[in-house]
């Protein structure tokens, strides 16, 4: 090689080196903008970016952590401490049965958010901002209790740093996070792990309010005091706010997703409280088969099972058998996913709705409206049984029926046994199968009949009420008529 060739290639490499140490050097986004709901869904954590190290990532977010100190709460599920004059000598001694949870700043004027159940029934409520020897008071704005979040407000006199609110739907199993809190007052405690499992549905905890919503599973410890702190990825953006333990297990924290908050949030600052959306569907999980069966190349969305009169779905044009694949501005993983992304759409203001209908995908706007209480129950009554009998080559014994529930005749035919293959697949005796492959089933003798029209190795996709409530059930026909 020439030396001027030489020359040329050493100057190249040393300016790919220089640019490489000044991407280094730029910080990535680790406080936001005025509200960290402003924040675009789209922030995600580049991994090449990622902090070197824990320490780094603690001392960046250590100042935006607050401590909740509660007075006369009535929620016992937060932990009550008779020593905590001795830990923040500064409360006072007038204060009794005081109650100590998480929070983190995510407004530059004071705005705190935590978990509803660490602020729920206090008389008072007070929060401790690092490097202020004293309790600041605070307001609360707003708080919804099915999805656990609370929204503070306080005046500092030093100003504040508000954190990032991540995109949780781009989290990923295995992938690093760290959490910060006051667990037993224990003041800016760190701990670390990793994202254990996504969309996460639990039961089993203080009033059952949490079975429906979508957690973020993690081994990162959270301990009592915890509750309302978050949870980091490596870039230091909040993807989580810690929420909830198994006690009878180590290791099983769950945590509130950040774009959860983010869908909440505004409303809470505006309005105090969430005003959730309705549409009027049942829905439920697609699995390999159902996929198959609609035409859909991968396993995604979910399938829905009924669509309720004179509801904004029913107004909007969707239909049973209709696949969900994105609500808003949000695609929709799941069941329990979809739940809270309908609850937090603005009511009676448009929103797109993206389906899988008959092979294509095809977008339909609907106006949800404001969900109301609910009187009655929503499970339709099975019918009387009639008929005869009949047994059918996947495993089934049917009967005829009619269900007159709800005002208007349905009329399928009821599973009386299932056997090898429609066992197999989820058939259960009691369900009334009203469709098969889209074709309305009357009768036994019309069951019959679309089941022999369909070819040997192609998919049979059964639409069935079960206790009131549509499911699909699918499977390859295995057998010659």
């Amino acid at each position: 090689m020439h030396n001027d060739d030489m020359k040329k290639a050493v100057g190249f490499f040393s300016l790919v080196r220089l640019v490489g140490i000044i991407c280094l050097l730029i910080p990535h986004q680790v406080f936001g903008a005025q509200y960290a709901w402003d924040t675009p869904a789209g922030v995600t954590c580049d991994k090449a970016v990622h902090s070197s190290s824990f320490t780094d990532l603690a001392s960046k977010v250590t100042g935006s952590v607050v401590a909740i100190i509660c007075s006369g709460s009535a929620d016992r599920s937060t932990p009550v401490f008779n020593d905590l004059g001795r830990i923040f000598p500064n409360l006072g001694t007038d204060d009794r049965s005081l109650g100590i949870g998480s929070g983190f700043v995510i407004g530059e004027d004071g705005l705190i958010v935590t978990n509803e159940h660490v602020i729920s029934g206090a008389k008072k409520v007070w929060v401790i901002v690092e490097g202020l020897n004293r309790k600041l008071p605070a307001q609360i704005i707003g708080s919804d209790s099915r999805s656990d979040v609370a929204l503070l407000k306080i005046h500092s006199p030093k100003p504040l740093r508000a954190l990032v609110l991540g995109n949780s739907d781009y989290t990923e199993v295995g992938q690093w996070v760290m959490t910060m809190g006051n667990p037993y007052g224990l003041s800016h405690l760190v701990t670390k792990g990793v994202i254990s499992g996504k969309g996460r549905a639990i039961g089993g905890l203080p009033h059952g309010k949490y079975r429906f919503l979508d957690f973020l599973q993690t081994d990162a410890a959270i301990n009592r005091g915890n509750s309302g702190g978050p949870l980091f990825d490596l870039c230091g953006h909040v993807v989580g706010i810690c929420t909830a333990i198994n006690s009878k297990a180590r290791g099983l924290g769950f945590a509130v997703p950040a774009n959860l908050l983010r869908a909440v949030l505004p409303h809470l600052y505006e309005k105090g409280h969430l005003d959730r959306a309705y549409l009027g569907i049942n829905v439920d999980d697609v699995g390999w088969e159902l996929a198959q069966s609609l035409g859909m190349d991968t396993v995604r969305g979910v399938v829905i099972t009924r669509v309720r009169p004179g509801t904004p779905a029913d107004k909007a044009g969707l239909r049973t058998g209709d696949v969900i694949l994105k609500m808003g501005a949000f695609d929709v993983q799941g069941r329990t996913d979809l739940t809270w992304k309908v609850a937090t759409l603005p009511a009676e203001t448009p929103a797109k709705v993206v389906i899988w209908r008959e092979g294509k995908l095809v977008s339909i706007t609907v106006i949800p409206s404001v969900r109301k209480k609910h009187s009655g129950s929503d499970h339709d009554r099975d019918g009387a049984l009639h008929g005869p009998v009949e047994k059918q080559n996947l495993g089934l014994k049917v009967m005829d029926s009619t269900d007159a529930g709800r005002g208007a005749a349905v009329n399928g035919v009821v599973v009386v046994k299932a056997e090898a293959l429609a066992a197999e697949h989820g058939l259960r005796p009691g369900d009334m199968i009203v469709e098969i492959n889209g074709s309305h089933i009357e009768s036994s003798a019309e069951l019959n009949a679309v089941l022999r029209k369909i070819e040997m190795g192609n998919m049979i996709r059964f639409y069935v009420v079960r206790q009131g409530v549509g499911h699909f059930v699918a499977l390859r026909k295995s057998w010659e008529d």
